[in-house]
This record gives structure tokens, C-alpha cells and sequence, in this order.
């Protein structure tokens, strides 16, 4: 009978740690886990394995559809619990360790500032341990960071109109000069073909008074008093050519320094239109990265109006790793990687010295074991097996004790991100 009790009592307390399933949490809560916890993508992705149409479903009414099937308990509400629980794993084990409500609230701090907020707000929400008014306090803090959100993306989208309309001014100033710029081209032609016009005939005249030079210097050397009154009048005529080229020439020296205009003309509005042309590049590539920064369901404007992302950017986020063996004379570098990448560092060498309770010790401060295949012994390997096993705590083997096996095994740990 005491036998029976005491597996009763067993039994209620392994409930007790048990999860709530989404159609157990309080329904007004069901609306905000859907659209905090899960993307549209992923709600699409779940409603194709159900074999429901959706085709003709707005982004609401899909919103609206899953938040309705998860009320009751059902295969639909079943399939979302199961893809809640498996995006967030990590969330959830981290949480199974807070075992009353203060260790609850610490846990949701530490997850914001992580980046966490959606896993933690899921882990929170069907915890056994957390009450209506933490739930409340929760669903509130998310609630007014959707509206903030909201106004950041308002924000944003004045910032883009504004930008877009100096893009289209800028746009407009860069055709006319452009058009300009043609038309200036266009001139310039029209002077060169003149000026190489001019330059053929001033070449024509040249050989033609060389020409009448040399009449005259015959007629000079023996002529006929009959022939004074052709000298005279070729002598006319040379004058009248002579006149003629003088005023080729001069304007043909104006043309040349009308060029000279031209040319600089030409390089003021080439160098104008790059300028116009790279500050075209820049309000696109300001308009790109208000977009980009626009779709962060976490960003806020700043004082300046600038969107700034909350999103961490370390690759292990403050966990803790174990690293179990390896290279003695490489452990200062194992733990100076680790730090860089954000992370603790410990470390045990596998070997019997440093004993087992060491061992387990250091397993259950961290969250991920890492040991190297060709430098631990098996004793030691199969140890951190069972104590990993026994304590459900991930363990990652790596191919060599080298500095780049590390970082490639911690870039493993960082891809797994809540599934472990």
C-alpha cells in the first residue's frame, strides 16, 4: 500500500513538471504566441503539411485560422505545439531549471538581453511553474514592443518617402543636366566640323597665294610694260585674298578659343554629373538599408531617427563549454577563442588525476561538451558520455585537438542555436 502511495505521489509530481500544450494556455494569450513565436513562412509551412488550402488566405485571416484551430485540442493545434516546442529547445530546457516564479522572471530577463525574447516568451508561457500575473506581465512587455515596433516601421517608412522624393529630385536635376550636357556635345560637334572646314580652306588659300607669289616674282623678272595693267590687277586680287585670309585667320583663332570654352564647360559638367550620380547611389543604398533595417520585428528609432537592430551578434551568446582533453599546451588558446566568440571556457584533461566528481562538476556548470576523437582517452570518453547522457547535456565531438577543428566545432554550437 505505502509502495502504491508513494508511486501516486511520484506520478503527480512528474505532471506537475509537465508543459502546458498550447490548447491548455489561457486563450487570450494563443493570439500573441502565434504571431510572436512563428513567422508567416512558417505558419504556411505547417498549414501544407495539414493539406490546407490557404492560397486564397490573407496574411490576417491565416493569422486568425491557426490562432481559432489552437483552442481545443486537436491533430492542427498538435502539429503547431510540436514545431513550437522543436524551434524552441533550448529555451525550454533552460527554462525546466527555474523551479519557482523568481527563477522564472531572471530567466525572461536573461533571454531579452540575449536575444532569446520568443523562445522564452513560449517557455514561459507553458511553464508549470509560472503564475497568471507573471503571464500577464509577460504578454504585456510583448504586447507594447509590438507597438513600438509599429511606430519604428512608421517611422521608417516617413524616412523612405522622404528619401525617395530627394532621389526623385536628384533623378530630375541629373536628366536635365544630362539633356544639357547632349546639347553642349552636340554644339561642340558642330564647332569642330566648322573648324576643320576653316582650317581646309585658310590650307587652299595658302597654296593659292603661293601660287600668285610666284606670278608675280616671274611678271618681277622680265615682263612687258603691256602686262602693268595684269600685274596691277592680280596685285588687287592678292591684296583681296590677303584681306580674306587675315579674317579666316582671326576668326579661326576666335573658334579656337571658343573650343577652349567648350572643353571647359565639358569638364565642369562631367565632373557635376558623376557628383549627381554618386549621391544618386547613396540615397539608394540609404533607402536599402531602411528597408532591411524596416523588416526587424525588434528594431527602434533612435533620438537621430536612425533604426538600430537589437539582435546580439556573438556567436556563443555567454554559453559555457567544456572542453574535455586535447593538447595541454593548447589550452590558453582553446580559452582564448572561446572568449572571442563570446563564450566560457572550461576545462578537464581526461585523465584520472583530475577526477571524475571534477569532471561532472565542471558538466553540469556548462552548457556544451566538446571533446577532441584523437586526443582523449576512451575511459575518459565514455565517462563524459554517460554524464552527458545522465544530466541531458549536448556533447559534440570534433575530428582533431586543433585550434581550427575548435572553431569549426564552435560555429556548430552556434548553427544549433535553440536545438540544443
Amino acid at each position: 500500500m505505502l509502495k502504491e502511495e508513494l508511486k501516486d505521489k511520484k506520478e503527480q509530481e512528474n505532471k506537475h513538471n509537465i508543459p502546458l500544450k498550447i490548447w491548455d494556455v489561457q486563450d487570450s494569450f494563443i493570439c500573441s504566441i502565434i504571431g510572436t513565436c512563428l513567422t508567416l513562412d512558417e505558419l504556411r509551412k505547417i498549414a501544407k503539411k495539414m493539406d490546407v488550402s490557404i492560397s486564397t488566405f490573407s496574411d490576417f485571416e491565416l493569422h486568425q485560422y491557426f490562432v481559432e484551430k489552437c483552442f481545443n485540442c486537436n491533430d492542427f493545434s498538435r502539429m503547431v505545439n510540436k514545431s513550437l516546442n522543436r524551434k524552441f529547445e533550448l529555451s525550454i530546457k533552460l527554462s525546466s531549471h527555474c523551479k519557482n516564479e523568481d527563477d522564472l522572471i531572471k530567466f525572461w530577463k536573461s533571454s531579452k538581453s540575449d536575444g532569446r525574447l520568443s523562445g522564452a516568451y513560449w517557455a514561459i508561457l507553458t511553464h508549470p511553474y509560472s503564475s497568471e500575473k507573471l503571464n500577464i506581465e509577460i504578454f504585456g512587455e510583448v504586447h507594447m514592443l509590438s507597438h513600438l515596433s509599429v511606430a519604428s516601421a512608421k517611422k521608417s517608412e516617413q524616412k523612405i518617402k522622404d528619401l525617395t522624393q530627394q532621389l526623385e529630385l536628384v533623378e530630375k536635376v541629373t536628366k536635365d543636366n544630362r539633356e544639357q550636357f547632349k546639347k553642349e556635345i552636340e554644339n561642340k560637334n558642330r564647332e569642330i566640323v566648322e573648324l576643320i572646314k576653316y582650317k581646309n580652306e585658310c590650307k587652299f588659300l595658302s597654296i593659292k597665294l603661293d601660287e600668285a607669289n610666284r606670278i608675280i616674282k616671274k611678271f618681277e623678272e622680265g615682263v612687258d610694260k603691256e602686262s602693268e595693267d595684269n600685274i596691277k590687277n592680280i596685285k588687287n586680287q592678292l591684296e583681296l585674298k590677303n584681306k580674306m585670309y587675315l579674317a579666316i585667320k582671326n576668326n579661326y583663332e576666335k573658334l579656337i578659343f571658343q573650343n577652349k570654352e567648350i572643353n571647359f564647360k565639358y569638364s565642369f559638367l562631367e565632373k557635376s554629373y558623376k557628383k549627381l550620380e554618386n549621391e544618386n547611389s547613396l540615397l539608394k543604398s540609404r533607402i536599402q538599408n531602411y528597408n532591411i533595417k524596416a523588416e526587424c520585428p525588434l528594431s527602434v528609432t533612435d533620438s537621430k531617427g536612425e533604426v538600430n537592430c537589437l539582435c546580439p551578434n556573438n556567436l556563443l551568446s555567454g554559453r559555457c563549454l567544456l572542453y574535455v582533453g586535447g593538447q595541454h599546451s593548447l589550452v590558453p588558446h582553446y580559452r582564448k577563442i572561446v572568449e572571442q566568440y563570446g563564450g566560457k571556457f572550461f576545462h578537464h584533461d581526461g585523465c584520472k588525476e583530475e577526477g571524475h566528481n571534477v569532471l561532472e562538476n565542471l558538466t553540469k556548470q556548462s552548457d556544451v561538451v566538446l571533446f577532441p576523437i584523437n586526443c582523449v582517452s576512451h575511459e575518459a570518453c565514455m565517462k563524459i558520455k554517460s554524464i552527458c547522457k545522465q544530466l541531458k547535456k549536448p556533447l559534440l565531438p570534433i575530428q582533431t585537438s586543433s585550434i581550427s577543428a575548435l572553431s569549426k566545432g564552435i560555429e556548430q554550437v552556434a548553427n544549433l542555436k535553440d536545438n540544443f
